[in-house]
C-alpha cells in the first residue's frame, strides 16, 4: 500500500540508482499474482566491533523507523536491474561490520550467542528449552513456547513444514509454494517439529531450488496427502491436534523462466540482468537466479535501467519509461 507520506521517483530513460541500503528479505503483499517489494533501510553508521553481550546482540544496533523506503519489484518486470555490493556486510542483529555472514546475515559473535541462531531453530525437534540450556529463555518463551502449525505445501513438489500460528501464508509465499494446507496445530515449536520429522520420511521437508525456479510444479491433491499423513502418524503427540483445512493457491509474477545458475556476491561485486520474474525469495533474471534472503546484511546499490524486453504477466504491469517507482 502507498502510505500518506509516499514520494514518487520518475523512471526516465536514464538509469536510476537507489541506495546504498542494507539488503533484507523481500516483503510480499497479497495479490494475483503476489506483489514484491524491496525495503531499503539506510546503511547505519556503526562500529566495527562486536556485540558485547547476549542482551545487546539480541537487539538491533539502531531502531529502524516504522516506515522505510520501498520499491515494488513486481512492477519492474522487463527492466534490467543491477545490484552492486559496496563491500560492506553488516550483522542484522547488532549492525556491526562483519567479514562473513553466518545464519543468513549475522556476525560470528551474534551467531554463537543468539538463541535465534541456535541449531534448534532449524531443527525444532532438538529444542532444549526444557533442559534449562536455552541461550535466551525469554526469547524461547516468546518464540518457541508458542502455538505453531504443521502444514503441507507444494513448491517444487510436496513437503511438510512448520511455522508460527498465523504465519502460514507468509511462510508459503517465502518458499514459493503454489499450494499450501494446514495439517495440525501444536502447543510449542518442539511439538510441531517432532511431527514434522516423522512425516518428512514420507513427504520430505525441503524444496529443490532448481526445480522451483525452472517451472511451476504440477498441482497436488493436498487433501489426499493430509489423509495419508493421519494414517502414517495416527497419534501426533502431546499438544498436537490434526485440523481440517482447504487448499490455498498462490501465484507469482513470472513472465519467463531463467537459466538455473546461482548469482551471488562470492566471486563478483555486481549482479545484473533483465528481471523476468520473482518467486519465493528469488529474483529471476535472464542471467540467472539471485537469492535475496541469502544476501541479508549486504550493503548494496540498486540500479534500475529503462528496458522493455518481455511481455507483461497478467495482472502485473511491466514498467516502461512513463511509469514510476513508489518510494514509501
Amino acid at each position: 500500500m502507498t502510505g500518506p507520506n509516499s514520494t514518487k521517483l520518475d523512471v526516465l530513460v536514464a538509469t536510476q540508482t537507489l541506495g546504498p541500503f542494507v539488503m533484507r528479505r523481500l516483503r510480499i503483499d497479497a495479490g494475483e499474482p503476489l506483489r514484491y517489494f524491496v525495503t531499503m533501510p539506510p546503511a547505519p553508521v556503526g562500529s566495527r566491533g562486536s556485540a558485547t553481550s547476549t542482551d545487546d546482540a539480541q537487539k538491533p544496533a539502531k531502531e529502524l523507523p516504522e516506515s522505510l523506503p520501498e520499491i515494488e519489484l513486481s512492477a519492474l518486470l522487463g527492466r534490467r536491474l543491477t545490484l552492486h555490493h559496496t563491500g560492506v556486510l553488516r550483522c542484522q542483529a547488532c549492525g556491526n561490520h562483519t567479514r562473513k555472514s553466518y545464519s543468513q546475515g549475522h556476525c560470528y559473535p551474534c551467531f554463537k550467542r543468539l538463541a535465534s541462531c541456535d541449531l534448534c531453530v532449524m531443527a525444532p525437534h532438538r529444542c532444549h528449552y526444557d533442559k534449562g540450556t536455552c541461550r535466551d529463555p525469554k526469547w524461547g518463551e516468546s518464540f518457541c513456547m508458542q502455538p505453531h502449525l504443521v502444514y503441507l505445501a507444494n513448491s517444487s513438489g510436496i513437503k511438510v513444514g512448520i511455522t508460527r500460528a498465523g504465519q502460514q501464508l507468509g511462510r508459503w509465499r517465502d518458499q514459493g509454494a503454489l499450494q499450501g494446507r494446514l495439517l495440525a496445530t501444536a502447543s510449542t515449536r518442539r511439538a510441531a517439529g517432532e511431527l514434522e520429522v516423522q512425516l518428512a520420511k514420507e513427504f520430505g521437508d525441503r524444496s529443490q531450488w532448481r526445480a522451483l525456479v525452472s517451472s511451476d510444479a504440477d498441482p497436488i491433491d493436498l487433501d489426499v496427502a493430509a489423509h495419508r499423513a493421519r494414517e502414517l502418524v495416527p497419534e501426533p503427540g502431546e499438544g498436537v491436534r490434526y485440523v481440517d483445512d482447504e487448499t490455498h493457491s498462490l501465484s507469482y509474477p513470472v513472465a519467463a523462466w531463467p537459466p538455473t545458475n546461482r548469482l551471488n556476491f562470492k566471486k563478483t561485486d555486481t549482479v545484473s540482468g533483465v528481471l523476468t520474474g520473482i518467486k519465493g525469495q528469488y529474483l529471476l533474471l535472464d542471467s540467472g537466479v539471485f537469492n535475496v534472503r541469502e544476501h541479508t546484511g549486504y550493503e548494496v546499490t540498486l540500479q534500475v535501467h529503462a528496458s522493455d524486453t518481455i511481455e507483461p504477466v497478467s495482472g502485473v504491469p511491466v514498467a516502461n519509461s512513463a511509469s514510476q517507482i513508489d518510494l514509501f
